[in-house]
């Protein structure tokens, strides 16, 4: 029931926050640690895991919202793959390209205070514009 309520969260979420891409309708990955995705034949993102995160659990009212270290690796047909350590904040997407036709739009499930989240149990969301 949780995963249901998350998923259709950030689908909301998703149609609430596109950026500008003219008339292409932005597509959307959930990965699983370890996890690839392959955007357009020509890149392949990875989620390799989460270092550490300190986001503020539901349910409680923090100072500061909190934010969650990542780890992904990038890699482009004619480039060697590069591994990232980014620092996720809830409500902001991050572009992962210069052109920011691909970023990351959120990392679930959402902590709470009942419950540890397990390493394996952290799914990232990707959307990216697909070329025309």
């Amino acid at each position: 029931m949780k995963s249901i309520i998350s998923i259709l969260f950030l689908f909301i979420y998703f149609l609430a926050t596109g950026q500008d891409h003219g008339h292409l309708e932005p597509r959307y990955e959930l990965l699983k640690v370890n996890d690839s995705m392959q955007i357009d034949n020509s890149r392949i993102i990875t989620f390799l895991g989460v270092l550490s995160d300190s986001r503020c659990p539901k349910g409680i009212e923090c100072v500061w919202e909190g934010q969650a270290k990542i780890k992904i690796r990038m890699r482009g047909i004619d480039k060697p793959f590069q591994e990232k350590i980014l620092t996720v904040r809830p409500g902001n997407d991050y572009p992962l390209d210069m052109n920011e036709t691909v970023y990351i739009e959120g990392l679930l499930p959402i902590p709470t205070i009942k419950q540890k989240i397990k390493p394996e149990d952290y799914t990232l969301a990707i959307g990216y514009y697909p070329k025309s």
